[in-house]
């Protein structure tokens, strides 16, 4: 049995936000450049971020280039997604969001609860 679509949305560090349509693990790979790591959030919904992100972005000499790579609208939907010490943390890199894990294991679509922190929060990115 094949892994079904799912119905996500891309948040960038750039503050980009793209709705995607993710046909397995190689897509959610894509859009967060390596091995993915779910976040759950209070809806049930799940932020998959690059597993890696607290250290894929430092230098040599230990060093994260936060404003190439800081992604302030991911942090702000942790906040509002019941995942304040990830705000506080903050997220590097692009993320994807999408629902609940159904019982057979496969991602849900993103939800409207999901989908309406994600635009209030790059709508107030945007001011």
């Amino acid at each position: 049995m094949s892994h079904p679509s799912v119905k996500g949305v891309a948040i960038y560090p750039d503050k980009r936000v793209e709705h995607v349509t993710l046909n397995g693990l190689a897509d959610y790979q894509t859009i967060v450049d390596g091995n993915i790591e779910p976040v759950t959030l209070s809806d049930r919904s799940t932020m998959y971020v690059n597993e890696e992100f607290l250290y894929k972005f430092v230098d040599a000499d230990g060093n994260i280039d936060v404003p190439k790579h800081f992604n302030s609208i991911a942090g702000d939907v942790c906040g509002l997604g019941g995942m304040p010490h990830l705000m506080m943390t903050g997220i590097l890199g692009p993320v994807v969001v999408v629902g609940p894990v159904d019982g057979r294991g496969y991602d849900k679509d993103v939800t409207d609860k999901a989908l309406g922190w994600i635009q209030r929060v790059a709508r107030e990115a945007q001011l």
